[in-house]
Parts: structure tokens; C-alpha cells; sequence
């Protein structure tokens, strides 16, 4: 598997921890809605609360686990996808990695 560039891979690693927050600010706001639009039947809310943290834990390990150059493509590909990495930032990374992040998203 082809690696990103050094440069690219030195970013990415810089941004992840802020990208992490703000990826795990959004699922607390979601939980926090579904909490404050509740039913009276509160095992209904908690198979909905359940169903969205698996969800979410999904998409946060295809995002940020096991992060190395070898798969940080695939990574950034998903970021970009969940509106994580913006395209002001994308444009930060080289033409090399922004093309092959847009080959990934087209598929």
C-alpha cells in the first residue's frame, strides 16, 4: 500500500487530537437531542442511545484507530467524509493526497 507523504502525514498527525474532539463534541450533542426529545418510554430512548453510540463508535474507529501511514489515506478519506477535515484544510496537504482523497470519495 502506498504511503502519504511525510509532510502530509506530520499534518495529519497534528490535527487529529483537535479532530477527535470535535468528532466526539458532535456525537454528545446528538446524544444530548435524542436525551432532551425523549419519550416517556425510556427503554425505547435507550435502544436508540445504544443503536447511536455503535454507530458512532463505528464511524470514530475507521476514523482514528490504529492510525499509520500506511491506511492514514483511507483515514483522511473518511474525515473528509464526516465533514471533519474541511476542504479550507484539505487544501493544506499536498495535490498528491488531496487527488487520491478525491479518487476514494468518487468510488
Amino acid at each position: 500500500m502506498e504511503r502519504i507523504p511525510e509532510r502530509d502525514w506530520k499534518k495529519l498527525r497534528s490535527i487529529k487530537k483537535d479532530l477527535l474532539d470535535v468528532a466526539c463534541e458532535r456525537i454528545l450533542k446528538k446524544i444530548e437531542n435524542l436525551i432532551n426529545n425523549k419519550t416517556n418510554d425510556n427503554h425505547k430512548t435507550y435502544l436508540k442511545l445504544w443503536k447511536l453510540i455503535r454507530q458512532e463508535d463505528r464511524k470514530i474507529a475507521t476514523m482514528f484507530d490504529n492510525p499509520r501511514r500506511s491506511n492514514a489515506i483511507f483515514q483522511m478519506a473518511e474525515l473528509v467524509k464526516h465533514n471533519l477535515i474541511e476542504q479550507k484544510t484539505l487544501k493544506e496537504f499536498s495535490q498528491e493526497t488531496q487527488e487520491r482523497i478525491n479518487r476514494i470519495l468518487e468510488m
